[in-house]
């Protein structure tokens, strides 16, 4: 038995409306709740308008968005006992900053060789034998990433 779904398109375009008001893209003036959230996430410059009402989303280096960010996420989605964490579960990983934030491989690098240099008595980044490994010296917390970041 197969159940059919069926969508309420009045509530799809509902949902499209906010999604592109959370990243910039809104065409309404309608003084909805949902409007003090408007641009959260445009700084973010993930969702590209290329005409009317399509959108595209496209894998880049992201410069401006903070490593501390990318190894928050890092540290909140690894299990406590794991001492490293494969480069492939952190680009394609369920909640992985590189889907997340539609990274590219380069710029995921990047973020990484950035950790690496702030943090290098808790992160090493391995690459043998073509596998790739970020890998914790010491137990690090997301709350001591976090601290260090807002701390600045």
């Amino acid at each position: 038995n197969i159940k059919r779904r069926t969508t309420n398109a009045n509530a799809l375009k509902k949902d499209f409306n906010v999604f592109a008001k959370l990243y910039d893209y809104a065409n309404s003036n309608d003084a909805l709740l949902e409007d003090s959230l408007s641009n959260v996430f445009a700084e973010l410059d993930i969702v590209n308008k290329i005409e009317g009402r399509r959108f595209q989303i496209e894998n880049s280096e992201r410069m401006s968005l903070p490593f501390e960010v990318i190894l928050y996420i890092i540290l909140i989605n690894k299990k406590s006992d794991e001492e490293s964490i494969s480069f492939d579960q952190i680009e394609n990983g369920l909640n992985s900053p590189g889907l997340t934030f539609a990274l590219s491989r380069k710029g995921l690098l990047d973020k990484i060789q950035e950790m690496v240099r702030a943090y290098p008595k808790y992160i090493v980044f391995s690459d043998q034998a073509g596998i790739k490994e970020l890998q914790f010296k010491k137990k690090f917390t997301p709350k001591k990433v976090l601290k260090t970041y807002y701390g600045k």
